[in-house]
This record gives C-alpha cells, sequence and structure tokens, in this order.
C-alpha cells in the first residue's frame, strides 16, 4: 500500500518526488547519479526505495508485527505505524546528529527508540531492496567517474546542473519544478549561483542580518544581481513574525536549524531549491575534513535535514549542489590544493579556491564575499528561553512535564548502549570487566555525572507532536 501527496507522480510500476539527472520519461531515478527527493520501483521479486544522493535527506523504515514501513517522512512514519518517539528520552537530538557524522559508515546502527521500543531506522544515500519477507538490502548509489582537474570538475558540476534542470521543466510532469538558488557572501552559495546563472537561471533568495546578531550583513543581494538574478530578501529571523509556532515544523531532525527559510514558504511553492550546503567539506583544503564514507565529525546539526517536514508539505525539492560529488572526495582535495589553484588560495582557516575561483572568473571582485565566516541558518532557535515566544512556553512546558522520567539514569544509558553508541559501550564494558559489576553499575557512575538535559532537548518529540496532526487528519485510504 501507498500513501503519497499532491507532489508524487505515479505509473504503474514506480512512484516518485523531486527531480534527477537522467531522462524523466525513462524514470530511472533509482540509477541516478544525482537524485533530489524520494521514490520507489517494484520490480518482480522486491520493491526498491531510492534516497536521495545527499544526506541532507534521508528514507526512515520501521518494523510492526509483521509489517514494514518506510517514508521521507519521519513524522508520518510515527502516525502510520502508531508509535511516537519516547517522550522522557533527551537525547534524540544527539543521536540523530551522530548518525548524521558517521555518514555510510553504520548502517546497521543508524536508528533511534520509539516509545514502543521498536527501532527506527535512518536511511541515508542509499537504494532500499524490499523482499517478499520484508527484509531490507542496502544497494550503494551510482557514482560520477572523478574529475582530475578544475575544468573537468566544472564541467561535471554544470553538466549535472543542466539535466537537473531539464528534468524539473519537461512538459510531461505533472508539476513542473522552476529553479530558486540561494546567495550569500560566503563562498558556497554564490559558487553554485554562478554555475546556475550560466545555464540561464534568474531567480534567486538571500537572507539578511537582524541587526545585533553578528557584525556583518550576509546579504548576497549584490552578488546575485552582478550575475543577473532578481534577489528576493528575507530577514533571518522574520520567521518569528510568522502566526503560529514555524519552529515545530524544522524541529524533526535538530534543534529547527533552518526555520529562517520559513518567510520564503510563498516563494519556495513548486522549485527546486538550490543551496551549497556540504561545500564547507568538499571545497576545503583542510584535509582532515576529506574522510571516506561521507563522514563528517565536525557536524553540529543535519544542515539541510531540518527543514524536510516543512519542503514535503510547501512541495519543492533541495538539491544541494556540492553533493554532486561527495562520496569519493579526495580528488577534489588535489584539485584544491594543486598547483594550478595556488592563484585563488588565501590560506587560513577559510580558504575554498574552487569556489573562488568560479566566483572571480564570472567576475565577481574579490572582497565582495568569503571575508569572513558567517551563519546563514540559525545555530538552535530554542538556545535562549524566550518567555514571549508561545513556542518556547510550550516547548519548556512539555519538557518539564517529561523530565522527572528523563532523569533515570538507567534508561538513558541503556538506550545507547542498547543502540550501539560504540563509545559508551566500550567504556560500560571496561568498567564491568575492571570490576566485575554489571551496567547497573555504570547506571550508578551515571547518576554522580549526570548533566541535566535542557528543555531544548525535546524539541524533537515536541516537534513531531505539534506537526504529526496533519498527516492524522489525512485520508487513511492509501493511493
Amino acid at each position: 500500500m501507498i500513501w503519497h501527496g499532491p507532489w508524487v507522480e505515479t505509473r504503474p510500476d514506480r512512484f516518485f518526488e523531486g527531480t534527477w539527472d537522467g531522462s524523466f520519461s525513462e524514470g530511472r531515478f533509482d540509477d541516478a547519479v544525482s537524485f533530489a527527493g524520494s521514490g520507489g520501483v517494484v520490480k518482480p521479486r522486491s520493491v526498491t526505495f531510492a534516497c536521495p544522493t545527499n544526506m541532507c535527506e534521508r528514507l526512515y523504515s520501521v518494523r510492526t508485527d509483521g509489517e514494514l514501513f518506510i517514508s521521507n517522512s519521519i513524522v508520518f512514519l510515527f502516525e502510520q505505524s502508531h508509535d511516537a518517539p519516547e517522550p522522557s528520552y533527551p537525547h534524540y537530538v544527539r543521536d540523530i546528529v551522530s548518525i548524521h557524522r558517521d555518514g555510510l559508515t553504520r548502517s546497521d546502527r543508524s536508528w533511534i527508540p520509539t516509545r514502543q521500543g521498536r527501532r527506527l531506522f535512518l536511511h541515508g544515500c542509499v537504494n532500499l531492496a524490499v523482499s517478499p519477507e520484508l527484509t531490507i538490502t542496502c544497494a550503494a548509489k551510482a557514482q560520477p567517474i572523478a574529475p582530475a582537474s578544475y575544468g573537468d570538475y566544472v564541467a561535471l558540476l554544470e553538466r549535472t546542473l543542466d539535466r537537473i534542470l531539464r528534468n524539473a521543466a519537461d512538459p510531461a510532469r505533472l508539476k513542473v519544478y522552476r529553479p530558486v538558488v540561494t546567495v550569500s557572501r560566503g563562498y558556497d552559495s554564490p559558487a553554485v549561483a554562478v554555475l546556475l546563472a550560466r545555464l540561464g537561471c534568474s531567480e534567486a533568495v538571500t537572507l539578511l542580518r537582524t541587526s545585533g546578531l553578528q557584525t556583518e550583513d550576509d546579504s548576497g543581494k549584490a552578488i546575485g544581481e552582478r550575475l543577473g538574478f532578481h534577489v528576493t530578501e528575507y530577514e533571518r529571523l522574520g520567521y518569528l513574525r510568522l502566526p503560529g509556532m514555524p519552529e515545530a515544523e524544522f524541529c524533526a531532525s535538530d534543534y529547527g536549524s533552518n526555520v529562517p527559510l520559513a518567510v520564503m514558504e510563498q516563494q519556495l511553492v513548486g522549485t527546486v531549491l538550490f543551496t551549497g550546503r556540504h561545500g564547507d567539506v568538499v571545497w576545503s583544503t583542510d584535509r582532515g575534513r576529506f574522510l571516506p564514507m561521507r563522514r563528517v565529525p565536525h557536524a553540529i546539526s543535519t544542515y539541510g535535514g531540518s527543514q524536510l517536514e516543512f519542503r514535503l508539505r510547501v512541495g519543492f525539492v533541495h538539491f544541494p549542489v556540492p553533493y554532486i560529488l561527495s562520496l569519493e572526495t579526495l580528488p577534489l582535495y588535489r584539485i584544491s590544493t594543486s598547483d594550478e589553484m595556488l592563484r585563488w588560495s588565501v590560506g587560513g582557516d577559510y580558504d575554498r579556491p574552487i569556489p573562488r575561483r568560479i566566483l572571480e572568473e564570472a567576475g565577481i571582485p574579490r572582497g565582495w564575499f568569503a571575508k569572513d565566516k558567517l551563519a546563514t541558518i540559525a545555530d538552535n532557535p530554542f538556545k535562549r528561553f524566550d518567555a514571549k515566544r508561545a513556542s518556547h512556553r510550550e516547548l519548556r512546558a512539555f519538557a518539564e512535564s517529561v523530565q522527572p522520567a528523563a532523569q533515570k539514569p538507567f534508561l538513558n544509558v541503556m538506550h545507547r548502549v542498547h543502540r550501539g553508541d560504540a563509545f559508551m559501550t566500550r567504556w560500560a564494558e571496561r568498567i564491568a570487566r575492571a570490576l566485575g559489576a554489571d551496567l547497573r553499575l555504570y547506571a550508578h557512575i551515571h547518576e554522580r555525572h549526570r548533566i541535566e538535559p535542557t528543555f531544548a532537548a525535546f524539541s524533537f518529540q515536541w516537534g513531531i507532536e505539534k506537526i504529526r496532526r496533519r498527516y492524522a487528519a489525512a485520508s487513511s485510504e492509501p493511493q
């Protein structure tokens, strides 16, 4: 059975939402090298579910008694499986960010606990083949040929983006998508904007500084207009003036770091939003960032992941361009540090020769961008409690209602040990071996050194509870 919304296209043997670097009429999104969205293909002895080829979004699965549920929405998955997050478990955000950091290295342990004692798995950048017996086999995504030079790499980016645009605008679609690009004064999104300007795109969005929160305005309007874009500026904290509690929709992944996008809702309907997410990894000159299997140990959030529920409701596709080549990234490090790129290397911690060359060769003056690292999204909208915000008051009330249970250290520890947290498991085993005790001693030690969870630690449960009502109100009949 398949439940889907109005932006999902269906065929006799497949269903999908999004766009990919191939022929739309052939519908082979599952074989695509670059795919933004999700879908499924019915085959003779299996059904293949395709994740996007970036790590900003995932597919989710959970098993119940004799059933397997798979969805691109974690909230919808909870609703359809009649389950929920454990209200008192304060580590969901930490666990999900940890899964994001580990990339493709721990697919068997990429899960979070549910209230019913199940394991809800997070699948990233793979195809899931489901057999008639409901077993899941993961298959790696196709990869492009690694470029040997800067020219080869830029050609790969432009070729891929051209195919993505053609697919998104194919008249055979039930609903076509138009391109919109984000542009700031950093490195990544302005470089993406240059590539899309060459392909005829003309619509861009940018975020304005909110007075008092940062020392320099990150608006990329001047850069966008220099490239020929019509640029719409939005205030970074404009979501604070929106009705309701927009933060809730962005909390089903991390603390809701992408909530500033809420003010762009009307403009984003029916678009492919091109961003520079992950450029800080693949365009860096820091050798320590180039790790195998898409590991990103420096990540402090899931980056674009927190906008998933928002985009599914609004009806747009997120395409983070640096993920076009991100599984085998060492070739990009070699290009960035090669002799041909020395002219565009400025040294220091904020040095990205590839996007700098893209921008400067497009006529953007060196002083217009990437002078300092500026934030383009919120860090944590709940970092400081604001008694004037209804969302903050409600989240704090929710946290206070569940915290007495959350302060049971044995439960918190065992969640982490049972889910396969390598560090926690090694520590517990060493203590047990050294002292001849069992894991109850571990709970006792954790009790003495416990750090009380803040109210923001429960934003995941709160956000899901707030927005699952939209799915509960939907038709119960599959389409």
